[in-house]
Order: structure tokens, then C-alpha cells, then sequence
């Protein structure tokens, strides 16, 4: 790894071109906990400061237990919109026919299931999130959540293995030294969990999971509106990784996910 990565300390950035770069990890709507702009205008808007050509939008009203009005919101503002592909959330704790919803999910044309197990004050190890998984496998919908705590982790990736179920599992970061320890370890024996990428902070924090995981198991995301979609792009532009490497976690690994070729009319 000190070879590799002292080998390429002298090469500037490589920022890629918009359309070589699909987020996973973006949110939109209203947000009542706090002075926030998160209108679908202002997120597109800052994609594109950013440099970044499409994303996966869910709209934050599912987060907040609003799953039908926040699911059409984002069937909405994505359907005018190639670039654009939608996510669903599901409310887990009040859901009662799981397989029926993330069932509609796919029907409607939906590329993700967006879950939010610290608003809705579910653990990991929590049954209709097993079931969830389970049939988002079947149904071929990829499932992006935000780890907070370690060990949640590690149940997350025997549920994985368990259900072989796609995961993108985001919040892993440096200031939390477990979660980053944690995320390789699990990732080493689960195939199906992936590292969302916009908190990987920190020196050769991304080379290093990336050297001990695979570039492949590695999907960009902004982590919009709660983090800067540039700071995100950059972590990667700057990593020290090879050009094929990067397109991996800028849109391929992601595309391959989501089981489409390209996003909406990119190239």
C-alpha cells in the first residue's frame, strides 16, 4: 500500500466529467428540525455546481414518517428528469405487509429503498427489516441506510448474508474508528454490503478500505443536504486510486446496483 500510494503523491486530482458521476445518497423536501433548504431547485442546483450529472433522490418526508405523499414526491420530481431516479423509503414500524410495499416499490419504477432506522427507532436486528431486505433481494432493489453506532455493522452484514439482499450502508467514517475497522471486517465476509463513501474522511482513509475491500464494493454518495456534495466528490477525485478504479465507485459499481446500463440519457 506505501508503494502504491507514494508512487501516485505527486498526481493532481483527476476531476471527472458529470456524466461520469451518479449519486447514491440524496435527499430533498421539507425538513421541519432545522434551518434547512433542501428544496428539489436548491439540490439539483448544487449536483450541478458540484459537477455531478445524476443521482438517486428520495424525498425527506419518508424519513419522517410520511412514506406515501414523500414516495410521490419523489416519483414527481424525478419523472420530468432522465439524470434523476427515484427512491422509496418504507415506514418499517407501522408497516404490516412488507412484501406487498417494497413489491409497489419495484412496480413503480423505483431504483432504491431508502430506510431510516435512527428516525424511526428500529435496531438492526429487528424483523420486518429482515423481511425488507428479503424481498427488496427478490424484487432486485438495492437498500441504502445510515449506520450509527459499532456493531450495528456486523448485524447488518449476517442479515445481508442471511437474506443476499444489495446494502449500501452509509455513515461509515474515521471519527468513529470502529465503524470504519467494523466496515472492512464485515464487508471481507459479506458480498452483498456496500460503503457508501462521503464520510470517508481523513488521510488514505478511502484508499485503505478500498485496498482492503475492492474498489467495487465502494458507492459514491453526497450524503445532500446534510454534507457538501464537493467536499464528497473530492474525497474521491483526490484518492489515489486509478482512473478505472474511481469510475467504479463514481457510477459503476452503483449502475451495476441499480441493474441499469446508464442513468436516464447519460453518457
Amino acid at each position: 500500500m506505501a508503494e502504491r500510494l507514494g508512487d501516485a503523491q505527486d498526481s493532481p486530482p483527476r476531476w471527472p466529467r458529470p456524466a461520469q458521476v451518479l449519486d447514491c445518497n440524496c435527499l430533498f423536501g421539507p425538513w421541519p428540525r432545522g434551518p434547512l433548504d433542501a428544496a428539489f431547485g436548491t439540490i439539483t442546483d448544487l449536483l450541478s455546481r458540484a459537477g455531478i450529472g445524476g443521482a438517486v433522490v428520495g424525498s425527506l418526508r419518508t424519513a419522517l414518517g410520511n412514506v406515501d405523499e414523500g414516495n410521490l414526491e419523489a416519483l414527481r420530481a424525478c419523472a420530468s428528469r432522465p439524470a434523476l431516479l427515484p427512491a422509496a423509503g418504507l415506514l418499517l414500524r407501522q408497516e404490516l405487509d412488507v412484501e406487498a410495499q417494497v413489491a409497489w416499490c419495484a412496480e413503480q419504477g423505483f431504483r432504491l429503498l431508502r430506510l431510516f432506522p435512527d428516525y424511526e427507532g428500529w435496531p438492526m436486528d429487528f424483523l420486518p427489516f429482515e423481511s425488507a431486505l428479503r424481498h427488496s433481494a427478490g424484487c432486485g432493489l438495492p437498500v441504502l441506510l445510515t449506520v450509527r453506532q459499532p456493531g450495528e455493522l456486523t448485524v447488518l452484514g449476517r442479515l445481508v448474508n442471511k437474506t443476499s439482499a444489495s446494502v449500501i450502508a452509509a455513515g461509515v467514517n474515521i471519527s468513529h474508528t470502529p465503524l470504519v475497522s467494523e466496515a472492512i471486517a464485515v464487508a471481507r465476509d459479506c458480498p452483498g454490503l456496500h460503503i457508501e463513501t462521503s464520510r470517508l474522511e481523513g488521510a488514505d482513509t478511502m484508499d485503505i478500505v478500498a485496498e482492503c475491500v475492492g474498489p467495487d464494493r465502494l458507492v459514491f454518495g453526497t450524503g445532500l443536504p446534510f454534507q457538501y456534495p464537493s467536499s464528497a466528490l473530492a474525497l474521491v477525485a483526490c484518492s489515489h486510486m486509478t482512473e478505472s478504479e474511481r469510475q467504479l465507485i463514481l457510477r459503476d459499481n452503483l449502475l451495476r446496483l441499480i441493474g441499469r446500463s446508464k442513468p436516464g440519457g447519460t453518457t
